[in-house]
């Protein structure tokens, strides 16, 4: 471990590095400036990300995903739906009593 007199040795020695101040605004407003133009809808990086689903690999990978999850959920509402239809088969007051 190091001792407290070499600390003090190498704080001695030590200068900060003090940057230029005399652009140091203008390169703050560039920055700002820049900034506030691209808070708007940026349109070429939108079609960059368009562009990116031309390619024949993703396009059906995207598309096998998009047709897979639609099953899916068609699967489960399908489901959801003949399970109400057969508990309303049982007892048809109940789907009445629910709406009161």
């Amino acid at each position: 471990m190091n001792s407290p007199d070499d600390l003090s040795f190498l704080l001695q020695g030590w200068q900060p590095e003090v940057t230029d101040t005399r652009d140091f605004n203008r390169g703050v407003w560039m920055r700002l400036e820049v900034a506030e133009s691209r808070k708007g809808i940026d349109l070429t990086a939108f079609l960059a990300w368009v562009q990116y689903f031309t390619r024949p690999r993703i396009a059906v990978t995207a598309a096998v995903l998009a047709l897979f999850g639609g099953v899916f959920l068609g699967t489960i509402q399908s489901r959801a739906a003949d399970e109400d239809q057969y508990l309303r088969s049982l007892n048809p007051y109940s789907a009445q009593s629910h709406q009161r």
